[in-house]
């Protein structure tokens, strides 16, 4: 797992580098990597790795998010989230757009779907808008929406859901910070009958609590 984590940070890197030396503008530049993790009160756990991208003015990000799971028989069950996106905070307000592809347990698909037994993950497009007052500190609340762009190599363009959800996040110092959140997904079911309206469904994720680290 560490050589993975490894290999995919050192990717985004030379990719970030290879964009650099191609491009006329202003060559980006990586800064304040960082490092959490957040875990459920059920065992699960989401490790994030990345850094922020500095392009132009513009502020993004890039990171791989290695989410920790167990099957019904208590097997390994882990999927793996790579992110490239933007993100923008002003006043209290943020907001932060991406594109994700995602692989693992929960598609059966691979980091690379060429070669026989393999297949393409998920190509998804994620908006999040959240709120913080500074009431007391640092408390927050957040929305957010996927629209399905591919699915295993082939266009897919569809609704993925959305999530929501509050939380609290307290800054240790100017490296170090903890959190605790508790959210909820929503999604559409498909009932199979074209007369009817599909369902929604809505699942809480539970409380959550994190600790990230800047560099």
């Amino acid at each position: 797992m560490k050589k993975l984590l490894l290999g995919m940070t050192a990717l985004v890197a030379v990719s970030s580098t290879a964009m650099a030396q191609e491009a006329a503008a202003p060559a980006p530049s990586l800064t304040n990597a960082y490092v959490g993790v957040s875990t459920s009160l059920e065992g699960t756990a989401d490790w994030t790795l990345g850094s922020e991208i500095n392009l132009s003015g513009l502020n993004g990000y890039g990171e791989l998010k290695y989410k920790d799971r167990v099957d019904a028989a208590g097997d390994p069950a882990d999927d793996y989230v790579v992110t490239l996106g933007s993100k923008l905070s002003v006043a209290g307000l943020g907001l932060k757009t991406g594109v994700s592809y995602e692989w693992g347990a929960t598609s059966g698909a691979d980091l690379i779907g060429r070669g026989a037994g393999n297949s393409w993950g998920d190509l998804t497009s994620n908006t999040e808008f959240s709120v913080s007052p500074g009431v007391i500190g640092g408390e927050f609340v957040w929305l957010g929406a996927t629209m399905n762009l591919a699915s295993d190599g082939e266009i897919d363009l569809g609704w993925g859901g959305a999530n929501y959800g509050f939380g609290y996040k307290h800054e240790l110092n100017e490296r170090a910070s903890i959190s605790a959140s508790y959210g909820w997904n929503v999604s559409v079911v498909d009932d199979g009958d074209d007369t009817t309206v599909n369902d929604w469904v809505t699942e809480s994720t539970g409380l959550k609590l994190g600790v990230g680290f800047k560099f």
